[in-house]
């Protein structure tokens, strides 16, 4: 339970005077506010000077309105759906100590953050990547706060703590999808004190250690790629029971087939592939996540898989039918963004089913496609320049983390060879 209450320090100055100060206490942890008031502890006794010093009453009166003004910062605290902290009752209670006039209006945290998102980067995707984190964020707040409950002296490492459980448990992201969204946290509270709207001695992440664990992808070998191609074959010629040719299990085979062989198309890309994409032999369309033009030559092997849905060429806007009966607004790239990524869940179920069913071992998944195709890009003596280019990174370190598990078959090859 929270609580202020008066309190005069044992030690005491080469005067013999001792330290009245505010105590707020909360769950056993204390902070103290110092009153500017000083006395011998022989004249303090239960919360107040005794009558015996010549200054009783005036110093009583003042401690008083400290007091009263404590007590009315801790009301209006518990008045709030803001969680109680020893911090924040702290803070409360020292701007109510500070003046009559109400401290100045503070932005909420989030809506701080999405504004000054779009302020300091340039990069399309990267500001989506943080809003979406900022947006979870605010999801977690959920009815037990409003955002604008949430300031910058109420986001502290117990409320961070709390939204890394409820993004591992009830969202059951894993360990890499948690630490990404804490970056853009951790990212606008490095930007909140730059700004002077957070002290240093208020940054929540120096009581939080960020734990990353990266998954390494695994790209699929010749072998299963072509057993993959293989059921595909069997399966739009009907000599399979799963998938089926007309099933969403069946469409997911064919578009990551067509994401390999378009030198690792984004699933987004692929996923919402328009007819008029396709012109003069190429497919040449602006990525999602980038914004940026992309051209890439239609290979026969993917020209194969698009003509299986001819028949929708002038009747339907995009080449596979994903995103037929959706209800997201798809005249805007936000729009289509929010539909393949609601997608894409239930395709990887699917693709998972059709791993299982061919003997691929490893997981299977729509951005496993760039890996495949990025690994047989370097396997066949492609510059690393050139795979950046044709996966559209922005950077070369990332297609070197995509080569990582090729670079470790070569080691091993070497290190046969070695003794």
């Amino acid at each position: 339970m929270a609580t202020v209450s008066l309190d005069c320090r044992s030690r005491t100055d080469q005067d013999g005077l001792a330290a009245v100060r505010l105590r707020v206490e909360h769950q056993g942890t204390q902070k103290f506010i110092n009153t500017g008031v000083k006395v011998k502890p022989g004249k303090w006794r239960k919360g107040k000077v005794t009558r015996g010093h010549r200054e009783a009453d005036r110093i009583n009166s003042r401690l008083r309105e400290v007091e009263s003004a404590a007590q009315d910062a801790l009301t209006k605290l518990r008045a709030s759906a803001v969680p109680i902290t020893v911090e924040r009752l702290k803070a409360r209670v020292q701007d109510e100590l500070d003046g009559d006039e109400a401290p100045a209006e503070q932005p909420d945290f989030i809506s701080w953050s999405l504004e000054r998102v779009q302020k300091v980067y340039d990069n399309q995707g990267t500001r989506r990547n943080h809003r979406s984190s900022l947006k979870k964020f605010e999801r977690f707040l959920g009815e037990q706060y409003s955002r604008a409950d949430i300031g910058f002296r109420e986001l502290n490492a117990s409320l961070l703590e709390e939204m890394m459980a409820w993004e591992s448990t009830e969202l059951g992201n894993a360990n890499s999808t948690v630490h990404k969204t804490m970056r853009t946290l951790r990212r606008m509270c490095n930007l909140a004190i730059r700004d002077g709207h957070m002290q240093q001695s208020e940054y929540p992440f120096q009581h939080i250690t960020l734990s990353r664990s990266r998954t390494q992808k695994q790209p699929l070998t010749d072998g299963e790629v072509e057993a993959l191609e293989e059921r595909r074959k069997a399966m739009d010629q009907g000599l399979v029971s799963y998938p089926r040719r007309d099933t969403t299990a069946a469409h997911a085979l064919r578009s990551w087939l067509v994401q390999m062989y378009l030198l690792g198309m984004r699933w987004g890309d692929v996923c919402s592939l328009e007819w008029d994409n396709l012109r003069d032999g190429r497919v040449q369309y602006q990525m999602l996540k980038t914004g940026t033009a992309k051209s890439v030559k239609l290979v026969p092997k993917a020209r194969a898989i698009i003509e299986v849905y001819a028949d929708r060429q002038g009747e339907k806007r995009f080449v596979f039918p994903f995103l037929d009966y959706r209800t997201e607004d798809l005249s805007t790239d936000e729009g289509i963004r929010q539909a393949t990524q609601r997608v894409n869940a239930s395709v990887n179920q699917k693709l998972r089913k059709i791993a299982e069913r061919v003997g691929i071992t490893s997981t299977l998944t729509t951005h496993i496609a760039r890996h495949t195709a990025a690994n047989r890009m370097a396997s066949a003596g492609w510059e690393l320049r050139k795979i950046s280019a044709a996966l559209g990174h922005q950077s070369v370190s990332t297609t070197e983390q995509y080569l990582r598990s090729l670079k470790d078959d070569e080691l091993d090859e070497d290190h046969a060879d070695l003794f």
